[in-house]
């Protein structure tokens, strides 16, 4: 562009002097010609700004993490006269994103478009913008580059991984204490909630077939169990002061391991109470049955982390129903990649209330020693852990480097 603009000074100044030294028609019409081109270009690049048409789409509604998808970014000429180069400028969330997004340029013919397929693998949990950044119009001489921003976004919502797994018993997730029963004794261990009308996905096992046949229509059984055990749940959002990507990286480790779990204990048909903190409040919900799964990942797709509050202050501010049976029937599961004293200290607390407690925790010490030369001034989780351990908290812990069916099949503690 510097060039062309030297080059067009270096014509203005030539025609000038030929018009003043020696005056015609011709040298005139040059010099006004030369004159005005950079009038017309700035006008043909405000026509074209308020002409042309974009459009921006996603193959799929849901993505899941591992996925690809294709977003295609269209540019319309609906005008009888060419269009000048435009250059798409595209900007999306650099952690999902990352040497995927390319920058073309396109000269547009009349009546034509031009479509922009690229192809983006989502390699984590969450919601994240893509979009036009801005769209760079160069006039035909090459004089001006003007850009224009304010371009609308899609929103991609990237579901968490559901693992599932062969020949896992459910009383093999580190045995839990005997926490979660054999998945026999959970079946016997029932009763009949209430009949209702055969949904699809259910179970044949739960159709009422004599009940169908005098009803003319599949009626199934709603099945609730009978344990006297309390199962709490709580997941700790609280982001931690990592970098904003390698926050990333560890919250969709430790929701991948929460959904996983919860997976294997709805499937069970476990009860069980959830209890997070989200950005507009304190969120409590009741689980019981396999069919409210999808309820539930729709939830785990759509949690955000945030600086809220700290899980050991929400767990200071509610008080946990005790089994009037047994003192050691409470369960509490903790999800967490924030591992503090005052958290260790506030668990100890519910052990001596009588809860068994289990913590889940997906360790940041990898993505520490990545931006940390000094092993020395990494936080020392080891000391905690062992302190958590000694209280009677059963601890199950997964580096971001760890499959998490290993954990699941109590290969790594």
């Amino acid at each position: 562009m510097r060039k062309s603009r030297l080059t067009y000074i270096l014509l203005l100044i030539i025609s000038t002097a030929l018009v003043y030294n020696f005056p015609n028609k011709y040298f005139a019409v040059i010099f006004y010609l030369i004159l005005i081109v950079p009038v017309l270009s700035l006008i043909n690049i405000i026509y074209v700004m308020a002409r042309f048409k974009i459009s921006h789409n996603i193959d799929t509604n849901r993505v899941v993490k591992g996925d690809t998808v294709i977003y295609t970014c269209s540019i319309h000429n609906e005008d009888l006269i060419p269009y000048p180069e435009i250059k798409v400028v595209f900007e999306g969330e650099h952690i999902l994103f990352h040497d995927q997004l390319i920058s073309p340029s396109v000269v547009l013919m009349p009546k034509s478009h031009f479509d922009i397929n690229i192809s983006l693998s989502c390699k984590y949990r969450g919601l994240y913008n893509i979009g036009v950044k801005y769209i760079e119009i160069t006039d035909y001489f090459n004089l001006f580059k003007i850009k224009f921003k304010n371009f609308s976004h899609k929103k991609i919502l990237v579901y968490p991984k559901v693992l599932f797994y062969k020949n896992l018993h459910v009383n093999r997730i580190g045995n839990l204490e005997n926490g979660i029963k054999d998945k026999r004794k959970i079946l016997t261990n029932q009763s009949l909630a209430e009949i209702k009308n055969f949904e699809q996905g259910e179970k044949l096992s739960l159709i009422h077939w004599k009940l169908s046949a005098k009803m003319g229509k599949l009626m199934s059984k709603k099945m609730e169990s009978i344990t006297d055990e309390k199962y709490t749940v709580f997941i700790d959002l609280y982001r931690s002061d990592l970098g904003y990507e390698e926050n990333i990286v560890l919250e969709d480790k430790l929701i991948e391991m929460f959904v996983a779990f919860i997976n294997i204990i709805l499937a069970n048909n476990i009860p069980f109470d959830l209890r997070y903190m989200q950005i507009d409040g304190y969120r409590e919900e009741k689980y019981s049955i396999y069919t409210q799964f999808e309820f539930f990942y729709e939830r785990a797709a759509n949690m955000q982390f945030s600086k809220s509050r700290e899980l050991h202050a929400l767990l200071k501010e509610f008080e946990f129903s005790l089994s009037e049976t047994s003192l050691t029937q409470g369960k509490l599961f903790i999800f967490t990649c924030n591992l503090t004293l005052e958290l260790i200290e506030i668990l100890e607390v519910k052990v001596m209330q009588g809860y068994s407690v289990f913590m889940f925790f997906a360790s940041p010490k990898e993505l520490l020693q990545q931006n940390i030369d000094d092993d020395a001034l990494l936080p020392d989780e080891d000391v905690l852990l062992s302190k958590a351990a000694q209280l009677g908290i059963k601890i199950y812990s997964l580096d971001i480097s760890d499959d998490i069916t290993n954990l699941l099949e109590g290969e790594v503690i």
